[in-house]
């Protein structure tokens, strides 16, 4: 989940220094043991001197030899020390997916290799970068240690989050966060306005001990929603729940995660829906076991392939897998491969790489139950997808980012408008989308992005009164005022057309306004 591209990071994060003073203390310390040492050996030869000048002189200056080459191996590690203080310190720039302790995330698309914890230490030894996470809705701050022992540290942080949408036309999804529009009411009764903080959350990190030169740990965070993301309700759903090991080249998690299949995620206000059912399947959240492996370049871009078996039935987001639905005895497959060029430095706005490219695969089955009467009617379907993405950034603010796809059963996906199996004629439903994005850094901390995404289910394959077609355009603006407070605005025109038995489409349009406050803590 996202995604991908937060900015308000601090140029030199505070928590490297306590590492480079460390390391500094530890080569002094070297040099003070050494003089002691060297003290010694000129008092002990001193005293033989009398006897055989020559040869305490010659066992002196192999000893000097031998204490310079410590010192030259020393001198050697305290470089290889510095040069993976300046990388971390380089991974923790501004703009980078929030370094938080209370939340491990990797771009992330959101994109984007980071550590779990502001306390370099636990990354240092064993130089690990824990799984990814590409979406910016996750981010959170700094947190606040609850148990700090020798191997195990556990960090309790999250984010209030307060969303407030003003729309012209009824939407259909949760508070604030709508992924489609209803079809046009006959009354002329439109205009809505919704305010909530179901989209705050509370994470739960924690970082377990180096096993083999794996860093361990694990993540929980929970929303205030209820259940499924289209439930208006209160609740308290646990969003993510995994536990991970890595190190610098390979990420093994096992838990609730977000979903590897499209993963890319748009910089929307909307941290919720990012484009889902008008363009981005993916981001969302599923039970998984996931595999990656990173091959970092000399110059610092990076492959990545990954793999991931996920649960086949998720009620996450909408409920067509709920009534007589289940797995096909299989779990779904989802795959990745990906290249992005190295991040770039703290002088540049836009934090994301120069260019970035992925390919990302899903496969699954599932059976629906039909007639609760002999006959009994039993169907097997198969969903398949196959996603493109990228971004590019041209220059220190400017970039631009996006999706294509297509497939068929991708409801269960945030795919198709939402849509898995023609309730009619009970085939699979197929069809395509995608979505873009640019984005421009006004300054440091404000920054503005504006996309639009569709989502086009295949007519042919849709029942009459479903949605055959579904888009969103929006901008906004978002401004980090601290790195713990950050205040937006996001305008959106949203269109959703219904097949009539014509074959043509009844369409509602309309815009919103969504106001958001947040506040990481």
């Amino acid at each position: 989940m996202a995604n991908s591209n937060t900015k308000d990071m601090p140029v030199n994060p505070p928590a490297v220094w306590p590492v480079a003073g460390r390391t500094i203390n530890q080569g002094v310390s070297s040099l003070a043991v050494l003089g002691v040492g060297l003290g010694f050996l000129v008092f002990a030869g001193s005293a033989q001197a009398a006897e055989d000048p020559a040869r305490v002189i010659a066992d002196l200056q192999r000893q000097i030899i031998a204490q310079q080459q410590q010192l030259d191996a020393q001198g050697r590690q305290l470089a290889k020390q510095a040069d993976l203080l300046n990388s971390l310190a380089s991974r923790l720039g501004p703009g980078a997916t929030p370094a938080s302790p209370a939340i491990a995330t990797n771009a992330p698309p959101q994109d984007i290799a980071v550590i779990p914890s502001t306390d370099i230490k636990a990354v240092a030894k064993a130089d690990a970068a824990p799984p990814e996470l590409t979406a910016d809705r996750y981010a959170a701050g700094q947190g606040v240690v609850v148990v700090d022992t020798p191997g195990f540290k556990a960090t309790l942080g999250g984010a209030l989050r307060t969303n407030a949408l003003f729309s012209s036309a009824r939407g259909i999804g949760g508070s604030a966060a709508p992924f489609f529009l209803a079809p046009p009411d006959a009354t002329g009764a439109e205009k809505v306005f919704d305010i909530t903080a179901q989209y705050s959350q509370i994470n739960l990190s924690l970082e377990g001990p180096t096993l083999g030169g794996f860093s361990t740990g694990a993540l929980v965070l929970f929303q205030f929603y209820n259940g499924a993301v289209f439930s208006n309700q209160y609740g308290f759903t646990p969003g993510l729940a995994f536990i991970y090991a890595a190190n610098e080249r390979w990420n093994v998690s096992v838990g609730r995660r977000g979903e590897l299949f499209s993963d890319r995620a748009p910089d929307m206000v909307d941290a919720m829906t990012i484009l889902g059912a008008s363009g981005n399947p993916g981001n969302s959240v599923r039970s998984q076991v996931r595999v990656e492996h990173t091959a970092p370049m000399a110059d610092g871009g990076k492959f990545t392939a990954a793999l991931a078996i996920s649960d086949p039935i998720s009620t996450n987001i909408s409920a067509d897998f709920a009534d007589r639905t289940e797995d096909n005895g299989v779990p779904n497959v989802e795959a990745k491969l990906a290249f992005a060029t190295a991040r770039p430095g703290p002088e540049v706005l836009l934090r994301r790489p120069a260019f970035e490219i992925g390919i990302s695969g899903v496969y699954g089955e599932f059976r629906k139950f039909y007639n609760v009467q002999p006959p009994f009617s039993v169907k097997t379907y198969q969903i398949e997808g196959l996603a493109l993405d990228g971004g590019l950034r041209l220059g220190d603010r400017f970039g631009v980012q996006g999706e294509v796809y297509q497939g068929r059963g991708l409801g269960n996906y945030l795919g198709l408008a939402n849509q898995t199996v023609n309730a009619q004629t009970l085939k699979i439903v197929r069809g395509a989308g995608g979505w873009g994005e640019a984005s421009w850094v006004w300054r440091q901390g404000l920054q503005s992005n504006f996309g639009y995404g569709l989502d086009r289910p295949d007519s042919e394959t849709i029942s009459v009164g479903s949605i055959g077609r579904n888009e969103t355009a929006y901008g906004n603006i978002i401004w980090t005022v601290t790195p713990w407070w950050r205040l937006s605005a996001e305008g959106t025109w949203r269109k959703t057309g219904y097949l009539l038995p014509t074959k043509s489409l009844l369409s509602n349009d309309g815009v919103g306004l969504n106001l958001a406050a947040e506040l990481r803590f």
